[in-house]
């Protein structure tokens, strides 16, 4: 009977021990997760956002994604800032970005451009920032510079500078066309004597 008693309070202390241990990790959890701060926020498209990407604010990590839920034809985010010393100013420019190779993505928070807005809002969602947009922006620019080039092509040719000789072109052109069919065949030669 003492040999039960005995494997009763072992029991019984063993369970105060896993229960405390519990406590203390629940108390730890509660204490953190009030020093955390939870902000939501409505964006018109996450762009793959996913939970967990990070949430950066001017290019540092300072939180990541809780919770993503499609409301309407809006999508609710809500985001955890982790580190204790960032507070958002009002008005700040929330963004979906790029980062990586891999191309992921992370919300992007930026200060507010003007200080002067009357605004009440903390957050300001603007619309993600995607690759097509960079990808148009790349074409014009390359376009613009094929229009810088021409025109001062054509300038100094008029000016004499250069000379536009259609001839010489064609004939360089082949040229080089005939240089290379040579070395190739030189090439298979050398591979057929082998």
């Amino acid at each position: 009977m003492k040999k039960h008693f005995f494997w009763i309070i072992e029991a019984i202390c063993w369970l105060a021990v896993i229960c405390s241990i519990a406590g203390g990790i629940l108390f730890f959890n509660y204490e953190n997760s009030k020093k955390n701060t939870l902000y939501q926020i409505f964006l018109p498209d996450v762009d793959g956002l996913i939970i967990g990407s990070p949430v950066k604010f001017m290019g540092i990590q300072i939180g990541y994604i809780k919770d993503i839920k499609i409301i309407d034809d809006r999508v609710l985010l809500k985001f955890l800032i982790t580190d204790k010393d960032v507070k958002l100013p009002l008005n700040t420019i929330a963004t979906v970005e790029f980062y990586g190779l891999g191309g992921s993505k992370s919300l992007e928070l930026y200060p507010p451009e003007n200080t002067d807005t009357k605004s009440t809002d903390i957050i300001i969602a603007q619309p993600p920032k995607k690759i097509r947009d960079a990808l148009a922006l790349i074409y014009k620019m390359f376009d613009d510079i094929s229009e810088i080039t021409y025109t001062t092509s054509n300038f100094m040719s008029k000016l004499g500078v250069i000379q536009k000789d259609v001839n010489y072109v064609k004939n360089s052109s082949d040229n080089l066309i005939n240089r290379a069919n040579i070395m190739f065949r030189k090439d298979l030669i050398n591979k057929t004597e082998e």
